[in-house]
């Protein structure tokens, strides 16, 4: 009634003659009406958030689960301020201990990029609330401190020592920052990685500067670092669950765990659940390098048991086809940050350049602080790869580059990188910043190849059949879809080389059509228990609404995550797949088999 009746008033309101005297008056009531509308709000959805927590709470109790209090504890990831991805964490964890029979643990607070992550809008009430419903009766609060003077010694005095080498505030030389990648804690720990994407995520830089802020994240990135193999040196938790693997505390937890022995189950916030674990890791590698391996293991698999049979091949590929014929049209999603229909508001303009005759390629920039150091890359962050690539262009002359700033590029850098970058270039006659939404068909036909580092581009563009190639390593980069040059200089001569690029994209394109449909699909389980991701907060009833629904339609006993998680468990380090993709495998071949 609220709303219906603040609506028709507001109307008459402003039809009225704003008069001097009025003008205070219509404004303060008008702040009133949207006060109390709020207020509305937030009541009903605090009565729907009580609901879903009674009905989950019993829901849980039903099943009575068996607890062994003595076994190695299950840690929670409640380091975020996103109830939809708290809620996540907790059904999977609630999940794998319907597995191992091990108490949940859960741990909050602010250390690393939280706090700036969170906006300060973290709630460890609220948190300690929805954990409870799970039943997490113990939680530890993880500091936000400085390390002591003494840790880590050698690692501390090289990184102070990149720190003083330029001018407080300049950005760090590359050569400094590979130098920083590479310094590593006396146990092996790569603490030099964890500082930078932490630096650049929390301070939200594209690239680290020298001076007071890098001290600054070395001592917090070390006091976490000292904090967490406290943890794990006496409580032993044999898992971590969480949504992220990069940055610190997440990605810091998370190596520390798995480097002395424990597992780390990592799900991505996607539309289903696509889930790994993760038990080992090599001296070399990173977590996303130990998914890397998972994902391509995975996938060379799945593609054995459909290669072997022409006719199966076939209705694979075809299922494959009308999945993603009906992402493009705005039926499903492969990204839940992929807009519902991508081309509606698209601007179908291709880029135009003075030299037509050349060919056109086109960089799909990243966001600059988006997992920075992740996995293998050519160049020490993003910025370094998109000014590389823009010197060359310019230098050799021998294509046009249009560089696709990423649409929330200025939510993720405070800098303005990009913007800088477009004006250094604004001369160059083969060189275009856009950030206009062009739509996806109108490059694959415009251009003759595509660049990224890691990102969903790689897949997406293929697909439509622009070859694509990575000047890194990412979670489908050792499938063989893309071009995965090793060095710069191979990197380079590509780019200058011109086309045709050693690819056939014919079969690529297919085979980039089943894999998002394999990845994104098919392999990843789903559960009732969770609604599809969309990023919701705890003030949106509907949250709760389709919370409650899916509880009320859930059965753990046949539930698809219960099921592949359990699965997946005595296999050490394994990618999820849910048990319906290889009945979808059965079927498909009976299908043939019947005509």
């Amino acid at each position: 009634m609220i709303s219906v009746n603040s609506g028709i008033l507001r109307q008459f309101l402003r039809g009225l003659p704003l008069v001097r005297d009025l003008r205070g008056v219509l404004m303060n009531l008008d702040s009133r009406l949207a006060s109390l509308e709020r207020r509305v709000e937030r009541n009903e959805s605090r009565e729907y958030m009580d609901q879903a927590l009674a009905v989950v709470s019993e829901f849980w109790r039903s099943y009575d689960l068996r607890v062994e209090p003595d076994c190695p504890p299950i840690l929670v990831d409640l380091f975020h301020s996103n109830t939809e991805y708290l809620w996540r964490n907790l059904v999977i964890a609630k999940l794998v201990q319907h597995v191992t029979a091990a108490p949940l643990v859960g741990l909050f607070g602010e250390p690393g990029v939280v706090g700036s992550a969170t906006g300060g809008q973290l709630s460890r009430g609220n948190n300690v609330r929805l954990a409870s419903a799970f039943g997490v009766n113990r939680f530890i609060d993880a500091p936000n401190e400085d390390a002591l003077c003494a840790a880590e010694r050698p690692a501390s005095v090289a990184i102070a020592d990149l720190a003083a080498s330029q001018s407080d505030g300049t950005p760090l030389a590359p050569a400094a920052i590979a130098k920083l990648r590479e310094v590593r804690t006396e146990s092996g720990f790569p603490l030099g990685r964890a500082i930078q994407e932490t630096f650049m995520r929390a301070e939200l830089m594209p690239t680290v500067l020298a001076g007071t802020r890098l001290r600054h994240w070395t001592k917090r990135v070390l006091g976490f670092v000292d904090f967490a193999e406290r943890l794990i040196a006496t409580m032993h938790p044999a898992v971590f669950v969480t949504g992220h693997v990069d940055y610190c505390p997440w990605g810091t937890l998370a190596e520390l765990l798995v480097r002395r022995g424990g597992r780390v189950v990592w799900y991505r916030g996607d539309c289903r659940l696509p889930i790994h674990i993760l038990d080992q890791i090599d001296e070399t590698s990173t977590l996303n390098g130990m998914i890397r391996r998972l994902e391509r293991n995975a996938f060379c698999e799945f593609e054995h048991q459909i290669d072997g049979d022409a006719d199966l091949a076939f209705r694979i590929d075809a299922l494959a086809e009308a999945r993603s014929a009906a992402v493009r049209k705005g039926v499903g999603r492969h990204c839940r940050w992929v807009s519902v229909n991508p081309a509606a508001d698209s601007r179908a303009v291709p880029v135009t350049f003075q030299n037509n005759n050349l060919p056109t390629y086109c960089l799909f920039a990243h966001t600059f602080t988006d997992q920075p150091a992740a996995d293998e890359a050519l160049f020490v962050d993003y910025l370094e790869w998109v000014e590389e690539t823009c010197r060359h262009a310019a230098t050799t002359q021998a294509y046009n580059l249009i560089v696709k700033i990423h649409p929330l590029d200025r939510y993720y850098d405070h800098s303005g990188a990009a913007d800088r970058l477009a004006a250094e270039f604004e001369t160059t006659a083969n060189v275009r910043f856009t950030r206009d939404a062009i739509e996806p068909q109108q490059l694959a036909e415009h251009c003759v190849l595509g660049l990224t580092v890691r990102g969903t581009p790689g897949l997406e563009m293929t697909e439509l059949g622009l070859p694509m190639m990575l000047a890194g390593r990412g979670l489908y980069s050792g499938t063989g879809i893309c071009l995965t040059p090793r060095t710069r200089t191979e990197y380079f001569d590509l780019l200058a080389g011109g086309p045709p690029f050693p690819i056939d994209i014919a079969t690529q394109s297919r085979r980039a059509r089943r894999y998002m449909a394999f990845d994104r699909h098919w392999s990843a389980p789903m559960t009732p228990l969770v609604p599809s991701f969309n990023g919701r907060s705890a003030t949106d009833p509907d949250l709760w609404i389709l919370i409650i629904n899916g509880i009320r339609s859930a059965c753990l006993e046949t539930d698809q995550v219960a099921r592949a998680l359990a699965r997946a468990w005595s296999k050490g380090s394994a990618k999820v797949i849910s048990a319906e993709a290889d009945e979808l495998f059965a079927s498909a071949a009976s299908c043939g088999q019947a005509h």
